[in-house]
């Protein structure tokens, strides 16, 4: 179950709309695998298990569950595609304003504006 704050958190993710498309209403995707793998600290979560709640982009249903999404076409195979997740988790970092790695006990500087 989300705490409040995790709640609030992805509220203001979902307010930034989908950060591939730029449509409002997006899903929230945690993130996992493909680039994840690289980041210092991030332990992958085992098969049908989220990562932190903090490590969350906003995508529209389409690139999240759809026939375009990461969840179906596999995460490299969507990266390659689409967008880096670890790219696109900084942006969400400097768009509100919060170290979101920090908030989920990972040692990553990002610079916020």
């Amino acid at each position: 179950m989300a705490t409040a704050e995790i709640k609030r958190h992805w509220r203001r993710v979902s307010e930034l709309g989908c950060l591939v498309t730029r449509r409002p209403e997006p899903t929230i995707h945690h993130c996992h695998g493909g680039s994840m793998l690289t980041v210092p600290g991030f332990v992958n979560p085992g098969m049908r298990q989220k990562s932190s709640d903090w490590l969350v982009i906003p995508l529209t249903m389409e690139l999240h569950t759809g026939n375009k999404g990461i969840d179906v076409i596999g995460v490299k195979t969507w990266e390659n595609q689409y967008f880096n997740q670890v790219i696109l988790l900084d942006e969400v970092c400097r768009r509100i304003g919060v170290n979101v790695w920090a908030m989920a006990g990972i040692k990553r500087k990002v610079e916020i504006f």
